[in-house]
């Protein structure tokens, strides 16, 4: 039961009880179930009104989060092997920072080398297989 159906289940109970406008107990309890009633429907127009808010701020945020993978472009994520601490360096920063440090244990985490090549294709290994026991 919501608070109107609550609202005019007390309602009926005081005109069950007829409990009318001569006394002045009876004005003041049917003061309070008008303004209750009044309470409750503006109560359920700011609950309507809350949830289309709370759908509109998901497509926002849901529109916003593809505009920042736009505009960001892909990070690289990194993790210090001292502190744990997570790093990301933006693929636009990758080939232009020297090097990056982790801001938590200032250890060196990352080197750009102008000297190691990259393959486009991995080279065929030979060799012997060597199987792992788990």
């Amino acid at each position: 039961m919501d608070l109107k159906e609550r609202v005019r289940y007390l309602q009926g109970l005081a005109a069950g009880l007829q409990v009318g406008d001569e006394s002045p107990t009876g004005r003041v309890l049917n003061g309070v179930l008008e303004v209750l009633e009044q309470v409750a429907t503006e109560l359920r127009e700011v609950n309507q009104s809350y949830s289309e808010l709370e759908d509109y701020v998901e497509c926002v945020d849901a529109d916003l989060a593809e505009v920042e993978q736009g505009l960001g472009g892909e990070a690289s994520s990194l993790t210090c092997p001292e502190c744990g601490g997570t790093l990301e360096i933006p693929e636009e920063d990758e080939a232009s920072a020297p090097e990056v440090t982790c801001p938590d244990c200032g250890l060196l985490v990352y080197e750009h080398r102008e000297d190691l090549d990259t393959a486009d294709e991995p080279e065929e290994m030979t060799g012997r297989e060597e199987r792992r026991r788990d």
